[in-house]
């Protein structure tokens, strides 16, 4: 692709493009990110997060949001093994109460 190919695309797709004077290694980069990220327009963008969120949400249980008010000691002891375990804190107070209840 040249130069003036690349700038042309560019403006097709809604893009302003300001003239700079890239090296032909930086023109390449620039064109290597582009294949990588040109060409998915809106309607298959819009499918594939579906996907992703289907993907992602398939064999989950409907999660709730509660209000818990614990101390200030409790809380830090939590996200101390929380950062242990390499967990965020919310997940690892789930875990126990899961665990209380099975």
């Amino acid at each position: 692709m040249t130069k003036e190919e690349l700038k042309a695309g560019l403006m097709a797709a809604g893009h302003v493009v300001v003239e700079n004077h890239l090296t032909k290694d930086e023109l390449e980069d620039v064109e290597r990110e582009l294949d990588e990220t040109v060409g998915i327009d809106d309607e298959r963008m819009a499918e594939l997060a579906a996907k992703a969120k289907a993907a992602l949400s398939s064999g989950r249980k409907r999660m709730r949001m509660v209000s818990l008010r614990l101390d200030d000691e409790t809380v830090e002891k939590m996200k101390a093994k929380a950062a242990e375990l390499g967990m965020p804190y919310q997940a690892v107070a789930r875990k126990v109460l899961q665990s209380a209840f099975a």
